[in-house]
């Protein structure tokens, strides 16, 4: 029984890494494009350089990742619980 919860375990693991980089990389790509278009049609700052830009929209895509990832994991670990509970009934 404890073998086979630890591999059931790993495998929740290694496909919880899969959804957590399927997570970040879409979410990142969406981002920059957004803000790609945005620079594209105008709307930014004035006075602003090509490199501050750039800059601030890679950190805000950054940032916007991390946040998808974290309710990501939150909902894992909430997925994981109930599999648990369920387990032990």
């Amino acid at each position: 029984m404890v073998c086979r919860v630890r591999l059931c375990d790993v495998s929740f693991l290694q496909r919880s890494k899969n959804c957590f980089l399927h997570c970040i990389l879409p979410i990142f790509l969406w981002s920059i494009g957004s803000n790609a278009i945005d620079y594209s049609n105008g709307h930014i700052i004035p006075g602003t350089t090509f490199l501050e830009f750039f800059t601030s929209s890679v950190l805000g895509s950054a940032l916007v990742s991390i946040i998808h990832f974290l309710f990501a994991i939150i909902g894992s670990v909430i997925a994981w619980l109930i599999l648990k509970l369920k387990e032990g009934k």
